[in-house]
């Protein structure tokens, strides 16, 4: 289910994406534990802008509040950022900063349909920015969990995705295709992993967190190099 709303034009802010999400704030005693995970791609390169997820088997869960709104600019034909990895109820503000209109989609999967032929995701127009007035912005409510392809019905040339998030962790790899996460419970854990590129689903790693733990996953993906 996608909640949207259209506004006409409103002034464009940039919103940083909170990427500790969420959890109950269930008074327990916490260990100083951290989890570095390394990603590699296929050609044993660093994999930047991988998602990486971790759900501890303690159903522990950060006290950290959930990130609410999230801005993503349509900027010289492209979505900026490109990835963004937000929790499950997440409001996304689409402000289209060129000159020219933008007809932005969002397909959760990647999907234009379901098996009954019913249309999924949504469609968002916004007109260009006319100079000495403000971007035209559109807003749409993420209620559905997994990754969300972003694209313009009018330029087909433009790419990005959202990664919506029910795990109490979630981030994306850096530059250097790495990770961390701090402050988890000790003990079994869940650590899932999805990118842009990928073909099928990735597999589920499991762990065990200690005071001070590092994971190194090669995936069978190779990235675009520019």
């Amino acid at each position: 289910m996608w909640t949207f709303i259209r506004t006409v034009s409103k002034t464009a802010g940039k919103t940083a994406a909170v990427m500790a999400l969420a959890g109950s704030s269930v008074a327990t005693a916490w260990a100083a534990a951290s989890l570095q995970v390394t990603v590699l791609g296929k050609d044993g390169q660093p994999l930047p802008n991988t998602v990486v997820t971790l759900v501890s088997s303690s159903g522990l869960q950060p006290t950290a509040k959930r990130a609410t709104t999230l801005v993503i600019e349509q900027r010289n034909m492209k979505f900026v950022p490109a990835l963004s990895v937000v929790p499950k109820g997440t409001r996304i503000r689409f402000v289209n900063l060129d000159a020219w209109p933008h007809h932005v989609r969002g397909l959760p999967g990647g999907q234009t349909s379901r098996p009954d032929g019913s249309p999924v995701g949504f469609s968002l127009g916004l007109d260009g920015k006319e100079e000495g007035r403000a971007a035209a912005t559109a807003e749409v409510t993420l209620d559905t969990a997994g990754p969300l392809h972003l694209g313009c019905h009018i330029h087909g040339s433009m790419r990005g995705f959202v990664y919506v998030s029910e795990a109490p962790w979630a981030a994306q790899t850096d530059a250097q295709g790495k990770v961390t996460f701090n402050d988890l419970p000790l003990g079994a854990a869940q650590v899932r992993m999805w990118h842009p590129q990928q073909i099928t689903e990735l597999p589920t790693t499991e762990v065990v967190i200690q005071p001070v733990s590092t994971l190194s996953v090669h995936l069978p993906i190779t990235p675009r190099r520019r």
